[in-house]
């Protein structure tokens, strides 16, 4: 099958509880996941974000702060959707340049208009999604 879930149940959480799933030590597919911290001990794979948790989390940021790029994100990884259905997971060059281009000026935006100050010790929520964009 093209898509494939695995889930196991152990007595812990984290790297351990995922070793002892005995896939993703030896795994050098696409890992797609929510961006938890112990999938990056993962390196034999390629690893990409859950655009439902995105989705979601971009939500959160929204509905307690407000800021324009968690809006402006969440509108982009909408439209990619779109498109991806559109075009059934093959999207023409000029499209993926159109979405790569969209994507970056986000980023940029945000670096340029950042209001919240980086701070040392924890972070915020929005800044912690902003760094896994």
């Amino acid at each position: 099958t093209p898509e494939v879930t695995l889930q196991h149940i152990h007595k812990k959480r984290g790297k351990e509880a995922m070793d002892a799933g005995e896939i993703l030590p030896s795994f050098s597919g696409i890992a797609m996941h929510d961006g938890w911290k112990p999938y990056d001990a993962y390196i034999d794979c390629r690893h990409v974000l859950c655009n439902a948790h995105l989705l979601r989390d971009l939500q959160g940021i929204i509905d307690s702060t407000g800021q324009k790029w968690a809006q402006q994100m969440q509108k982009f990884l909408t439209q990619a959707l779109t498109l991806k259905k559109q075009y059934k997971g093959i999207l023409p060059e000029v499209e993926r340049k159109n979405l790569v281009t969209i994507y970056q000026s986000i980023l940029k935006e945000q670096q340029m208009s950042s209001s919240e100050p980086q701070k040392k010790g924890k972070q915020t929520p929005a800044q912690n999604l902003w760094n896994r964009f």
